[in-house]
Protein backbone atom coordinates (compact mmCIF):
# COMPACT_ATOMS: atom_id res chain seq x y z
CA UNK A 1 0.00 0.00 0.00
CA UNK A 2 1.31 3.41 -0.94
CA UNK A 3 1.76 5.93 1.84
CA UNK A 4 -0.47 8.46 0.06
CA UNK A 5 -3.40 5.99 0.10
CA UNK A 6 -3.99 6.87 3.76
CA UNK A 7 -4.02 10.64 3.27
CA UNK A 8 -7.49 12.09 3.05
CA UNK A 9 -8.33 13.72 -0.25
CA UNK A 10 -8.77 17.51 0.05
CA UNK A 11 -12.57 17.43 -0.32
CA UNK A 12 -13.01 14.72 2.32
CA UNK A 13 -10.51 16.48 4.59
CA UNK A 14 -12.61 19.65 4.28
CA UNK A 15 -15.75 17.72 5.25
CA UNK A 16 -14.00 16.13 8.24
CA UNK A 17 -12.47 19.36 9.52
CA UNK A 18 -15.58 21.42 8.79
CA UNK A 19 -17.88 19.00 10.58
CA UNK A 20 -15.59 18.67 13.58
CA UNK A 21 -15.20 22.45 13.68
CA UNK A 22 -18.97 22.95 13.59
CA UNK A 23 -19.44 20.39 16.35
CA UNK A 24 -16.74 21.92 18.51
CA UNK A 25 -17.85 25.53 18.07
CA UNK A 26 -21.57 24.91 18.56
CA UNK A 27 -20.86 22.73 21.59
CA UNK A 28 -18.41 25.19 23.11
CA UNK A 29 -20.62 28.27 22.61
CA UNK A 30 -23.67 26.40 23.93
CA UNK A 31 -21.68 25.29 27.00
CA UNK A 32 -20.44 28.85 27.63
CA UNK A 33 -23.97 30.25 27.32
CA UNK A 34 -25.36 27.53 29.58
CA UNK A 35 -22.77 28.31 32.26
CA UNK A 36 -22.43 32.08 32.06
CA UNK A 37 -24.93 33.38 29.52
CA UNK A 38 -28.17 32.93 31.37
CA UNK A 39 -30.57 35.83 31.01
CA UNK A 40 -32.54 37.42 33.83
CA UNK A 41 -36.17 38.02 32.82
CA UNK A 42 -39.42 38.76 34.60
CA UNK A 43 -39.83 34.97 34.81
CA UNK A 44 -36.45 34.48 36.49
CA UNK A 45 -33.14 33.14 35.28
CA UNK A 46 -33.59 31.52 31.83
CA UNK A 47 -31.29 30.10 29.18
CA UNK A 48 -29.92 32.42 26.55
CA UNK A 49 -32.19 32.66 23.47
CA UNK A 50 -29.37 31.39 21.21
CA UNK A 51 -28.84 28.20 23.26
CA UNK A 52 -31.67 26.14 21.69
CA UNK A 53 -30.52 27.11 18.19
CA UNK A 54 -26.94 26.15 19.00
CA UNK A 55 -28.14 22.79 20.30
CA UNK A 56 -30.12 22.21 17.09
CA UNK A 57 -27.07 23.08 14.99
CA UNK A 58 -24.93 20.80 17.17
CA UNK A 59 -27.38 17.94 16.66
CA UNK A 60 -27.42 18.49 12.90
CA UNK A 61 -23.61 18.55 12.80
CA UNK A 62 -23.57 15.35 14.88
CA UNK A 63 -25.77 13.61 12.31
CA UNK A 64 -23.46 14.82 9.56
CA UNK A 65 -20.48 13.54 11.57
CA UNK A 66 -22.04 10.06 11.62
CA UNK A 67 -22.11 10.16 7.81
CA UNK A 68 -18.51 11.45 7.65
CA UNK A 69 -17.32 8.68 9.98
CA UNK A 70 -19.21 6.18 7.81
CA UNK A 71 -17.20 7.40 4.83
CA UNK A 72 -13.91 7.38 6.78
CA UNK A 73 -14.22 3.78 7.96
CA UNK A 74 -13.65 2.07 4.59
CA UNK A 75 -11.49 4.83 3.06
CA UNK A 76 -9.15 5.66 5.92
CA UNK A 77 -9.69 3.62 9.09
CA UNK A 78 -9.70 0.21 7.44
CA UNK A 79 -6.74 1.01 5.19
CA UNK A 80 -4.74 2.42 8.09
CA UNK A 81 -5.47 -0.63 10.20
CA UNK A 82 -4.35 -3.01 7.45
CA UNK A 83 -1.23 -0.91 6.83
CA UNK A 84 -0.46 -1.12 10.59
CA UNK A 85 -0.05 2.65 10.78
CA UNK A 86 -1.16 4.96 13.56
CA UNK A 87 -3.33 2.24 15.11
CA UNK A 88 -3.27 3.49 18.70
CA UNK A 89 -4.36 7.06 18.04
CA UNK A 90 -6.78 5.93 15.33
CA UNK A 91 -8.46 3.38 17.60
CA UNK A 92 -8.59 6.02 20.33
CA UNK A 93 -10.32 8.46 17.97
CA UNK A 94 -12.85 5.87 16.81
CA UNK A 95 -13.53 4.98 20.45
CA UNK A 96 -13.87 8.63 21.47
CA UNK A 97 -16.29 9.32 18.61
CA UNK A 98 -18.31 6.28 19.66
CA UNK A 99 -18.47 7.46 23.28
CA UNK A 100 -19.46 10.96 22.12
CA UNK A 101 -22.27 9.49 20.00
CA UNK A 102 -23.51 7.36 22.91
CA UNK A 103 -23.32 10.16 25.48
CA UNK A 104 -25.02 12.55 23.04
CA UNK A 105 -27.82 10.02 22.60
CA UNK A 106 -28.08 9.64 26.38
CA UNK A 107 -28.32 13.41 26.82
CA UNK A 108 -31.23 13.46 24.41
CA UNK A 109 -33.05 10.38 25.67
CA UNK A 110 -31.87 9.51 29.21
CA UNK A 111 -34.44 10.18 31.87
CA UNK A 112 -32.48 9.75 35.11
CA UNK A 113 -30.78 12.75 36.65
CA UNK A 114 -27.65 10.82 37.62
CA UNK A 115 -27.19 9.17 34.20
CA UNK A 116 -27.74 12.52 32.49
CA UNK A 117 -25.13 14.18 34.69
CA UNK A 118 -22.55 11.46 33.97
CA UNK A 119 -23.32 11.61 30.25
CA UNK A 120 -23.13 15.41 30.28
CA UNK A 121 -19.75 15.65 32.01
CA UNK A 122 -18.31 12.85 29.85
CA UNK A 123 -19.63 14.41 26.65
CA UNK A 124 -18.35 17.90 27.45
CA UNK A 125 -14.84 16.93 28.49
CA UNK A 126 -14.37 14.36 25.75
CA UNK A 127 -15.69 16.91 23.24
CA UNK A 128 -13.18 19.48 24.50
CA UNK A 129 -10.35 16.93 24.22
CA UNK A 130 -11.27 15.62 20.76
CA UNK A 131 -9.53 18.37 18.70
CA UNK A 132 -6.29 17.70 20.60
CA UNK A 133 -6.62 13.97 19.90
CA UNK A 134 -7.24 14.68 16.21
CA UNK A 135 -4.20 16.97 15.99
CA UNK A 136 -2.16 14.26 17.72
CA UNK A 137 -3.38 11.65 15.25
CA UNK A 138 -2.47 13.89 12.31
CA UNK A 139 0.95 14.68 13.77
CA UNK A 140 1.70 10.99 14.41
CA UNK A 141 0.54 10.11 10.90
CA UNK A 142 2.78 12.72 9.30
CA UNK A 143 5.70 11.66 11.46
CA UNK A 144 5.26 8.01 10.51
CA UNK A 145 4.95 8.96 6.83
CA UNK A 146 8.25 10.87 6.99
CA UNK A 147 9.91 7.94 8.78
CA UNK A 148 8.59 5.50 6.16
CA UNK A 149 9.87 7.69 3.30
CA UNK A 150 13.37 7.93 4.84
CA UNK A 151 15.92 5.47 3.43
CA UNK A 152 16.65 2.44 5.61
CA UNK A 153 19.20 3.10 8.36
CA UNK A 154 19.05 6.87 7.99
CA UNK A 155 17.92 8.82 11.04
CA UNK A 156 16.94 12.44 11.18
CA UNK A 157 20.35 13.25 12.70
CA UNK A 158 22.34 11.48 10.00
CA UNK A 159 20.24 13.20 7.36
CA UNK A 160 21.28 16.64 8.63
CA UNK A 161 25.02 15.93 8.80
Amino acid sequence: MRVDDLRLKPRLRAWVYGTIGALFLTGLVWWLLDRWGRVETEFGDVTHPAAPWLMRAHGAAAMLMLVVVGVLVPLHVRRGWHARRNRGSGAGLVGALGVLAITGWLLYYAGGTQSREIASVSHVWLGFALPLAIFGHIWLGRRSRVAKDRPQGQTSRSKNR
